[in-house]
């Protein structure tokens, strides 16, 4: 069987890299449709160059290096065994490569297509830079973007504290709006002056100006990407519009603790509660005084915010500092749940001044 010329390989590789004309990224779709040779040297570029995908394949091995050299360097192998005008192996390349540099070429026409990874030598010296810079550790994109979404909520926070703390020096008070117990405290964006919801206290701030509504939205969430913040004004609102335009879990403060004395160390706000988060995209109906019962399970007392991945999530502190942190359980109490309480209705309240939960 003949070999492929080395225009046909050419437009695989552009075809691979998506990188030459589109004349030509259409003619290697229909060469590697119709001839053998054509799909096969596609495949081998695909199976050799796949372990670059760090997204995909996870943290690179030690060893990747050596891996995907020694796969391109095979596939490179068995081209060139096709090919007699290509025998002279990497020494000849070589001395040829030297002579261009000696010799410098006319710069070619604009017109004329790239061509800078026509061989597949080229091809391995490319990936084993990216693999080896891969390896002193760069972060991946997606690690950028996480860590930048993590800043940017940590930020928004730190803001919501400030208004907290304005709002207080101003009223003598924190905006605690007390939920009786046995009182519904999920109910998100229900109109009428009933305290339905344990987002009604964050929506004074809001509605006296104190703070920015976007403040609220973490843009680690998909739900709180992109919402459209210019609606009416909002002191006609006794709550958040929607829960979408709140990211944030804020104490709940009972009757029995509607006093306490807020210090350094006590916990006032967090990223969303997980554990109700499926509950909620259900949309259950806002006319009932409970939700469907939620029983903790082991997998429940382990989920930290989805909001940053699961991975942590950021806490506002009494003092108005912030931190990320990875464990939800702070100086040993679930911030999350109440403690000795196992099964939840969206009314259920601590039984001490001491007990974190912070919802919805």
């Amino acid at each position: 069987m003949e070999t492929l010329t080395k225009e046909q390989k050419d437009i695989v590789l552009d075809f691979y890299f998506q990188c030459g004309p589109e004349e030509d990224i259409d003619k290697a779709r229909q060469l590697i449709a119709t001839d053998l040779r054509a799909a096969e040297l596609y495949s081998s570029l695909e199976d050799s160059l796949c372990q670059l995908d760090s997204e995909k394949y996870g943290p690179c091995p030690d060893n990747l290096t050596e891996i995907t050299i020694a796969k391109l360097q095979l596939v490179a192998s068995a081209e060139t065994a096709k090919a007699e005008t290509e025998n002279a192996g990497l020494k000849t390349l070589l001395q040829k490569e030297h002579a261009k540099i000696q010799e410098p070429a006319p710069a070619p026409a604009l017109t004329a297509r790239r061509n800078f990874l026509s061989n597949i030598y080229d091809i391995a010296a490319v990936a084993a830079v990216i693999i080896v810079i891969s390896l002193v550790g760069f972060p991946s994109v997606s690690f950028m973007r996480q860590k930048s979404q993590q800043n940017a909520c940590n930020a928004n926070m730190f803001r919501v504290g400030l208004g907290l703390a304005n709002y207080t020096n101003d009223n003598n008070s924190l905006p605690f709006l007390t939920t009786a117990a046995g009182k519904p405290w999920w109910k998100v964006s229900r109109p009428g002056q009933q305290n339905h919801s344990n987002t009604r206290p964050l929506w004074l701030i809001v509605k006296n100006d104190y703070i920015d509504l976007k403040d609220f939205a973490c843009p680690g969430r998909a739900d709180a990407r992109n919402i459209n913040f210019d609606f009416t004004d909002p002191r006609r609102f006794s709550d958040f519009p929607n829960r979408k335009y709140i990211s944030y879990s804020f104490i709940l403060i009972s009757a029995k603790n509607a006093k306490r004395k807020v210090t350094a160390s006590d916990i006032m706000l967090a990223d969303r509660n997980p554990l109700f988060e499926r509950i909620f995209e259900q949309s259950p109906n806002l006319d009932a005084d409970e939700f469907e019962k939620l029983i903790l399970n082991e997998q429940l007392q382990k989920m930290m915010s989805i909001s940053h991945r699961g991975k942590g999530q950021n806490i506002l502190f009494g003092d108005g500092a912030v931190f990320f942190k990875k464990s939800r359980v702070i100086s040993g109490d679930d911030i999350y749940t109440i403690t000795g309480q196992n099964e939840y209705k969206g009314c259920e309240a601590p039984s001490t001044k001491d007990d974190t939960f912070l919802i919805p």
